[in-house]
């Protein structure tokens, strides 16, 4: 793929690696701070299992859900 189209997925590749760096990034800095696993409005704990499938888990399941569009 050449062109216009192929700069524009290139593009949107960069946009997208930047936006993970940036959470892995903030899961560091929570790490870092000792709130890593933690829910970010409630602080309950994030369930482990959630963690191990998504380590950039921000939230517990009942506010996963309040957040989720």
């Amino acid at each position: 793929m050449t062109g216009p189209f192929a700069h524009e997925a290139v593009s949107d590749e960069i946009e997208e690696i930047g936006q993970v760096l940036g959470e892995v990034e903030e899961a560091l800095a929570r790490l870092e701070r000792g709130d890593y696993g933690h829910c970010e409005e409630c602080g309950e704990t994030v369930e482990p299992a959630a963690l191990d499938a998504d380590p950039l888990l921000r939230h517990c399941a009942t506010h996963r859900r309040a957040v989720q569009p």
